[in-house]
C-alpha cells in the first residue's frame, strides 16, 4: 500500500485524465469540424493532422498500449479469482480468462456495450461489500489496530499503485469512437466529468475502507 497520501495522488491522476479526454474532444472538433462525426479513432485523427507517418506511428502506439492493458487486465483478473479460489493457480485463471474473453472481440461494440451495466452493478456491490467488511464485518474489533499500522506515505508501492490507477483510467482509446456516436455532442464534456468523478468516488471509497479494514496487509494490486 502507498499510504493515505495516495488518495491525493489518485485525485491528481483523475484530473489529468479527465482534462486530456476533454482536450482530445476539442482537438477532434477543431481539426475538421465538418468531419467531426467521421473521426472515431486515434488513427483517423493522426492521419488528419500528420498524414500517413502519423497514422503509422499512432497505430503502433495504440496497439502496444491496448495489448499491455489487456495483459494487465488478465493478470489482475487471475489474481482476483485466485484470491476467491486459492486452490486454483492464478496463471490457470489468467489463461482461462483469455480463452473466454478474447473471442468477444469478434462481437460488435453495440452488443458488448449492453454488458457494461453488469460492470456498474458489480462496482456498486463491491463498494458496499468493502464498506461492510471495514465497519461491520467480522474482526472489526481489530480495525483500530490496522488503523494504527497505516502510514501517510509509503514510496515502496508508489510505482505499482500509480500503474494500477492509470490502467483503470485508460479509456482514452475509445473516447473518439464514443464521441462520434454521441447524439448530443454539446453534453459530452459533462458526461466525461460525471464518469471520471464517479470512478474517483468509487476508488477512493474502496481504498479508504480497505485500508481501514486491513491496513498494510492489503496486497498492492488490490
Amino acid at each position: 500500500a502507498t499510504g493515505w497520501s495516495f488518495s491525493v495522488i489518485l485525485a491528481v491522476i483523475t484530473v489529468c485524465c479527465a482534462y486530456t479526454a476533454n482536450l482530445l474532444v476539442e482537438i477532434i472538433e477543431k481539426v475538421r469540424p465538418s468531419m467531426a462525426k467521421t473521426i472515431s479513432t486515434y488513427e483517423q485523427l493522426a492521419s488528419e493532422v500528420f498524414g500517413t507517418p502519423g497514422l503509422i506511428f499512432t497505430s503502433i502506439v495504440i496497439f502496444i498500449e491496448l495489448y499491455g492493458a489487456g495483459v494487465g487486465y488478465l493478470i489482475l483478473l487471475g489474481a482476483n479469482l485466485n484470491a476467491i479460489f486459492p486452490s486454483v493457480d492464478s496463471s490457470t485463471f489468467t489463461v482461462a480468462s483469455a480463452v473466454l474473453l478474447y473471442p468477444t472481440l469478434l462481437v460488435g461494440l453495440d452488443v458488448i456495450a449492453n454488458a457494461s451495466f453488469v460492470g456498474v452493478v458489480a462496482a456498486v456491490v463491491l463498494t458496499l461489500t468493502v464498506l461492510w467488511c471495514a465497519f461491520f464485518g467480522a474482526g472489526t474489533s481489530g480495525t483500530s489496530g490496522h488503523l494504527d499500522a497505516t502510514s501517510t506515505f509509503e514510496p515502496r508501492g508508489l510505482g505499482l499503485s500509480c500503474g494500477v490507477a492509470l490502467f483503470a483510467f485508460a479509456g482514452h482509446a475509445v473516447v473518439p469512437e464514443i464521441y462520434a456516436s454521441t447524439a448530443s455532442k454539446e453534453s459530452f464534456g459533462w458526461v466525461l466529468l460525471f464518469g471520471f468523478t464517479a470512478v474517483l468516488a468509487i476508488f477512493t471509497t474502496i481504498g479508504i475502507a480497505g485500508y481501514i479494514a486491513f491496513g498494510p496487509d492489503v496486497a498492492q494490486q488490490f
